[in-house]
Formats: C-alpha cells, sequence, structure tokens
C-alpha cells in the first residue's frame, strides 16, 4: 500500500513509519521538521518531504492509496498564544487537504483526533456521544472531524481516530503529555506536583497506538465514515502519578509526590470497547510500562536538556 503521513516525523509519526515500512508499505512522510526529523530510516520506499501541509501540491498524492493525517499543533498552550495561526494550521490546512487528497483519487483518509473534543465529563465517552469541547485546541479538533467527515463518500472512506494521552518512548519525544511530562518531572526534580488529583484521565501507550493504525489499513472499506476511541487506560490524574513513581523511585533517591489544590477540574473518561471489537485489539502496554521505557533513556542520558528546551513541549514562540 502507498500512504501518505503528513506530521510523519513527529511524535507519534516517528515510531509509526517504521513499522509502516516494516509491513512492506511505501511511505511518503510530509512534516515541516519543525520539532526534529524523527529519525526516519534511511528506506529506498520512504521519501520524506519537509514542507507545510498548506503549501502541499496535488503531486504529493501521486498513487498515494490512504493518508494518516496527524499533522496539527497538539499542544493547548500554542492553541491559545495563538488563536489565528492554530486555527490555519489545524482547521483550515486540514479542510484543503483532505479537498486535495478527494480530488486526486485517495481511497482512504484516517484523521487523528482526541478524546478531548467530547469535553469534560466523569462518565465514559463512546464515539456515538454530542461532543462538547472546551478549549481551544478540542474546538479545532471537532472542526476538523466535520470538515474530513463532510468528504467523506462510498469512494472516500474517512476513518476519525479520537485518542487518549499518548505516552512512552519515541524517536521525536513529546513531554508535553500527562504521563511523559510527569516522568521527566520525576528524573530531573525527584518531585511530581498533581493539582487536585481527582480529575479523570485517559492514556494509550504509543506501541498500542501504533498498532491500532495499522490495523485500520486493513478494516473493510463498507461504511463512508467510520469513528473509533484509542484508549486503553481511564484513572485519576494522582492514579497516574503514583503508576511513574512507582516505577521512578529507585529506593535511594525517593520521589516526592506532592499534591496541591485542583486548577484544572476537567475529566476525560472514555470506553474504548467498540474498538477493541471492531479492530480485534486488546491492549499490550501500561502507562507503567512507558514509564520503564522513559526510565532506561533518561538513564542512557538521553534529552539532557527536557526541562529547557522548548521542542519538547511541543511550544516555539516564533511560529511555525
Amino acid at each position: 500500500m502507498n500512504i501518505l503521513v503528513t506530521g510523519g516525523a513527529g511524535y507519534i509519526g516517528s515510531w509509526l513509519v517504521p513499522h509502516l515500512l516494516a509491513d512492506g508499505h511505501n511511505v511518503v512522510v510530509v512534516d515541516t521538521m519543525t520539532f526534529g526529523t524523527g529519525h526516519l530510516p534511511d528506506n529506498p520506499n520512504l521519501k520524506v518531504i519537509k514542507a507545510d501541509v498548506v503549501m502541499t501540491q496535488d503531486w504529493c498524492f501521486d498513487r498515494i492509496d490512504t493518508v494518516i493525517y496527524l499533522a496539527g499543533l497538539s499542544n493547548n498552550v500554542m492553541c491559545e498564544q495563538d488563536l489565528v495561526l492554530s486555527v490555519n494550521v489545524n482547521v483550515r490546512s486540514l479542510r484543503n487537504f483532505v479537498k486535495a487528497a478527494k480530488a486526486n483519487g485517495v481511497g482512504r483518509f484516517i484523521y487523528a483526533s482526541s478524546v478531548a473534543v467530547y469535553g469534560s465529563s466523569d462518565e465514559d465517552s463512546f464515539e456515538t456521544d454530542a461532543l462538547v469541547p472546551t478549549t481551544p485546541y478540542a474546538v479545532q479538533k471537532a472542526m476538523a472531524e466535520e470538515a474530513v467527515m463532510q468528504e467523506a463518500s462510498t469512494d472516500f472512506n474517512v476513518v476519525i481516530t479520537r485518542s487518549a494521552s499518548v505516552c512512552g518512548y519515541s524517536p521525536n519525544m513529546a513531554f508535553h503529555l500527562t504521563v511523559n511530562m510527569m516522568t521527566n518531572h520525576a528524573f530531573h526534580n525527584r518531585r511530581i506536583t498533581v493539582n487536585g488529583g481527582q480529575q479523570k484521565r485517559c492514556h494509550i501507550h504509543i506501541q498500542d497506538v501504533s498498532t491500532l493504525y495499522r490495523r485500520l489499513l486493513t478494516i473493510p472499506v463498507d461504511i463512508p465514515i467510520s469513528i473509533y476511541n484509542f484508549v486503553a487506560q481511564n484513572m485519576t490524574v494522582l492514579e497516574a502519578a503514583q503508576d511513574v513513581r512507582a516505577v521512578m523511585d529507585d529506593g535511594t533517591n525517593s520521589i516526592q509526590l506532592v499534591i496541591g489544590p485542583a486548577t484544572d477540574d476537567r475529566s476525560y473518561t472514555v470506553d474504548g470497547s467498540w474498538t477493541q471489537k471492531r479492530l480485534g485489539w486488546s491492549p499490550e502496554y501500561t502507562v507503567k510500562d512507558a514509564v520503564w521505557d522513559m526510565k532506561v533513556r533518561f538513564q542512557s542520558h538521553m534529552w539532557g536538556d527536557s526541562m529547557t528546551n522548548e521542542k519538547y513541549g511541543r511550544i516555539t514562540q516564533n511560529g511555525l
């Protein structure tokens, strides 16, 4: 299969793309490389285009069967800092891109959304639930979903993936995600600060995410639109912090867990049973597995500047 991956050098893409190549696919990556190259492999079946999706021309769709659209600003801080930029990147560019993909004969378009589109809830959210986004990032994801679904047809299969917070090692590491951030602070500061702690969050290991995207390539095209929650574990923020501390505490230099007043009462908890049933999948990895993956790399002196380098937080002061 010929696959185009936008954002293919990013946190998820740099893990997924080598696995797509190993599966025997031909892959084209389009990425701005704003936060790094992702250490993508030198492979005759891989073509890497350093470009913004807004500038992408029709030729990039040549012989492409499937698009996996990972591109976008994934940090709510950046969305709040510059709403015009984030809407252009997360919504308008996506809208133009999906129209071009359809016009150029792409058969399947997989769009990476987020569980944030459901809004805050203490009850599990299902794929059929109404969307009530509460942050600029979530609102833009919901708008992008609508733009993609408007193009769905019998000849243009649209798949929406609503992912929980992803965790674990990637060649292009990101530390703005909940578990990854806690692990980073646990290693460098020997301290994890939790504000409140009873808010719920959902998580999924990056290796499970990669497996799910690969499964999506094989499902039958029997309906124009399908939606999948990507989630492995639902837990409180405090429970996640306790899992991180349990792995990172070496017994000699203990990790301090500090609990302060709640500054954000939002909860995200999501049901993943439809995805498991439809894709024949069960989570293979846990939050603790993700922390172990990062711990051994921290101990190998990776990411020495992870507390100060903005790229790890997916923040830039200079635009894209």
